[in-house]
């Protein structure tokens, strides 16, 4: 563009000249006006010819600068040695790894690779592209060389994931796409049989989008024989340093026959703790659960320690997939606030309880010493009148049993308490009142009842024995949830632990029809819908209050004005929950109104054999509801007297404190994100990863006051370990503020290596190669990209040549008279 704009440069000069002569009358000169005539005709014209063409040397080399190019039909097939771009996707997954006589899987993968790069057309470009990435991260970019591509190829190495095949698809026609250059595309895939993922029903409209058809080579691993640890489980989801845990592992085994006498080993913050010895049978997945374990972690009280665990097997042809870890939470006393009728009046002694009672001493039994208690949770015990903000501000969870009705202003309590993360269970039994509930604490959705419920109740208590009708059991097949599906229990003996003399007497009749679902959805939409609205006004504000103060000191009425918004926010979004702000999870609270709203209708978690819903659960923001429709008392139910199924009580209350703590666990395949608190985000983080070489880690802005260090691209699975220091490059000695283990697994899927035909359709004979090779469905006229900027470049130099021809010729040869 600045080319053709200087092009007026030499109009603007030759109007200049035009009225640079003044014409004066001299009568002795008409004689010679029909001899000037002539020549200044031809002196217009060549002016005019020397103006276009120095105009168009302008023009065109300001083209030139623009590297335009154009596109033309090319007829690739029709010449074998024309230039191609190769696009070769070469598969690192884990299962490439599996070594076999003369080397792993993937060497044979990059032999194949070096074999296509070695027959290529010269002149051709080729692009190498590890499926699965890389540490260092894959490029789409195409080499023009061949030492260089086989330098990528080189660099290439197994990583802990799957390859799947609607990302290879994308790579290949994102590498396509980027080098125009070429308009014959040659896609080359070579992988192993490892099946999982590839589909050619799903993936075939995508591969229909490529310039090319994909050419499979399939590198197999011959007669595979291989043990993984599929996945590994702390029973209950969290340990406390007074009771002890088990951990349950899944060990699968692929072979042409039985593998006996493999040693399980279970490690414990890197030790070795216990071992199981098994035997494996081909294409059967075998369930180990080793001894009870009590951890011996430094916890402090009301907070949450971590622990690694480990399973591993022996090493065999595919190491990567022997061991696999897990981090485990480790509390100790975690506040619990229990709720009933009678409150500190109970008395044991006189038989008087509270309706909380039987879950307490469940979950905290007192020991021979008066006040000691289990670790697991710290029991706080409060009337509903003294639900405040204040007295749940450090609480993980909220049990309410066999209480009348709430009032308004603790319904406001829970309810905020729930939006940040905060867990409750809802009970009936004592003097329950259905109609007070629904009143006070439906609200058509805006409540803490997950569910409306009818103003009557079915059956008697368990000791009106005048008027007792059959009692209820558990629906069986209603029982789906995790909570009732513990690792390692069978479903016959499930059977027996969940039917009688579990018994139910009592119950209250939740209404979880279409309606209610409708009218949960629709209150989570109006309420979470106009927070985020009002909060969005509100956080402008706030951006141009800052944005007017800045470069001067803020003054008094600022201040004031930034505080009025501040507090005006925190009555929007309440944020006064400690633990959930100091551990806030970040990808709560980026979910949307849409996903918020789904969440917020009731799902029935179990029923009993009349169909009435015993319990009903509903996420209301970061927290959740659970509402039992007996009583957690043996006045409505034996549920309290039969510890074979009274142990539900304290999975369930595992479950949901479990809930309330950071994950520490991740993926290869996706991404992490740690939140910082704002006072330290300028510490000094690095990540050790299980090579134990250091990384230097960066805290980025999440939002409004959050921050946070995005984590991702794991090549391989262990524990990894990050950690926060003050101090700074200068060599001094560093305080360590904080160190935490985070456990990263790659896909338990990517172990089952099966030697079939790659991809096989669902829907008929063809597989994945089949359709690959197919290409498009449509014959496409192949478009190649010409630049042309070298040939203006060329037409500027010859223009300036005629240019200096043209003035050469016309401009009047004389020559000074030589002095004699």
């Amino acid at each position: 563009m600045a080319g053709v704009a200087a092009a007026a440069l030499p109009i603007i000069v030759h109007l200049l000249n035009r009225r640079r002569f003044q014409v004066v009358e001299w009568g002795a000169m008409d004689f010679l006006l029909e001899a000037v005539a002539r020549s200044r005709r031809i002196f217009e014209l060549r002016d005019v010819l020397l103006m276009l063409l120095r105009l168009a040397c302008l023009v065109l080399f300001g083209l030139a600068l623009s590297r335009p190019y154009w596109s033309r039909s090319a007829q690739a097939a029709a010449d074998p040695n024309r230039p191609v771009h190769a696009v070769i996707l070469v598969d690192n997954s884990l299962s490439t790894s599996y070594q076999k006589l003369g080397g792993s899987v993937l060497e044979e993968c990059k032999k194949k690779a070096r074999e296509v790069i070695a027959d290529l057309p010269r002149g051709s470009m080729v692009t190498v592209i590890p499926v699965c990435g890389s540490a260092a991260g894959a490029s789409a970019e195409a080499h023009s060389s061949i030492d260089a591509a086989l330098e990528t190829l080189n660099a290439i190495k197994p990583v802990d994931r799957a390859a799947r095949a609607a990302a290879t698809v994308d790579l290949a026609a994102e590498a396509c796409r980027r080098n125009t250059k070429l308009a014959n595309k040659r896609i080359v895939l070579i992988a192993d049989q490892q099946v999982e993922g590839w589909s050619a029903d799903a993936e075939s409209e995508q591969l229909k989008q490529l310039p090319a058809p994909v050419q499979v080579i399939e590198v197999t691993a011959g007669d595979v024989s291989n043990a993984w640890v599929a996945d590994v489980q702390l029973r209950d989801g969290v340990a406390d340093t007074e009771s002890p845990s088990v951990v349950v592992a899944t060990v699968g085994y692929q072979g042409a026959q039985p593998r006996d006498n493999v040693q399980a080993t279970l490690k414990i913050d890197g030790q070795a703790v216990t071992s199981q010895t098994i035997s494996l049978q081909p294409k059967q997945a075998k369930e180990v659960q080793f001894p009870e374990y009590r951890f011996a972690a430094q916890v402090e009280q009301g907070r949450a320690g971590y622990s690694t665990v480990e399973v591993s097997l022996p090493a065999d042809e595919l190491v990567g997939d022997d061991a696999r870890s897990i981090v485990v939470p480790v509390v100790a006393s975690l506040p619990v606030v229990f709720v009933d009728a009678i409150g500190d009046l109970e008395d044991p002694a006189q038989g008087v309880y509270g309706d909380t009672f039987w879950l307490r001493r469940l979950l905290a039994p007192q020991l021979e010493q008066q006040g000691q208690q289990q670790s697991l949770i710290q029991v706080r015990r409060l009337q509903l009148d003294q639900v405040t903000r204040e007295a749940l501000d450090d609480v993980r969870l909220v049990v309410i049993a066999g209480v009348q009705a709430p009032s308004a202003e603790v319904v406001g309590v829970l309810t905020e308490y729930v939006e940040q993360g905060g867990n409750l269970i809802v009970a009936g039994g004592g003097g329950f009142d259905p109609a007070a509930w629904n009143e006070v604490a439906w609200k058509e959705g805006r409540g803490i009842l997950p569910a409306a419920l009818e103003p009557q109740t079915l059956g008697r208590p368990r000791e009106d024995r005048a008027g007792q009708t059959e009692p209820f059991v558990l629906d069986f097949d209603s029982l789906v949830n995790e909570y009732f599906r513990p690792e390692g229990v069978g479903e016959e003996e499930l059977r027996g632990l969940y039917g009688p003399p579990t018994l139910f007497f009592r119950t209250l009749v939740p209404v979880c029809d279409a309606a209610i679902e409708a009218a949960s959805a629709a209150a989570a939409t109006e309420y979470f819908g106009g927070q985020r609205e009002a909060a969005a006004g509100l956080e402008k504000q706030l951006a141009d209050i800052d944005s007017a103060s800045r470069g001067a000191a803020a003054a008094d009425e600022v201040l004031q004005q930034r505080a009025e918004v501040l507090r005006k926010l925190e009555q929007i979004q309440p944020s006064w929950l400690s633990w959930a702000r100091q551990a806030r999870r970040v990808g709560e609270e980026r979910r949307s109104v849409e996903s918020l709203s789904r969440r917020a209708r009731p799902a029935v978690l179990a029923r009993l054999n009349n169909g009435t819903p015993l319990l009903v659960r509903r996420y209301w923001g970061s927290g959740v509801v659970l509402f039992l429709s007996t009583s957690l008392s043996p006045q409505w139910t034996t549920l309290p007297d039969v510890g074979q199924s009274w142990w539900l009580m304290d999975r369930i209350v595992r479950s949901l404190l479990t809930d309330t703590l950071p994950v520490r666990n991740a993926s290869t395949e996706a991404g992490f994100v740690l939140p910082v608190a704002p006072n330290e985000r300028s510490a000094r983080y690095t990540l050790t990863g299980p090579d134990g070489e250091p990384q230097p880690l960066t805290v980025d802005a999440l939002g409004s006051d959050q921050y946070g260090i995005n984590l991702g691209n794991w090549t391989q699975r262990g524990i990894y370990r990050i950690t926060a220091a003050k101090g700074d490059d200068g060599g001094a000695a560093e305080e360590k503020l904080w160190e935490l283990p985070l456990a990263v697994n790659g896909p338990a899927d990517e172990s089952e290596l099966q030697p079939s035909t790659l991809g096989k359709s669902a829907s008929g004979p063809r597989s994945f190669v089949d359709v690959a090779a197919a290409g498009a469905g449509t014959t496409r006229v192949a478009k190649e990209d010409v630049d042309i900027w070298k040939w203006l470049l060329g037409l500027v130099l010859a223009m300036l040549l005629v240019e200096l021809f043209v003035a050469a010729k016309s401009t009047p040869n004389v020559r000074p008279e030589v002095a004699a």
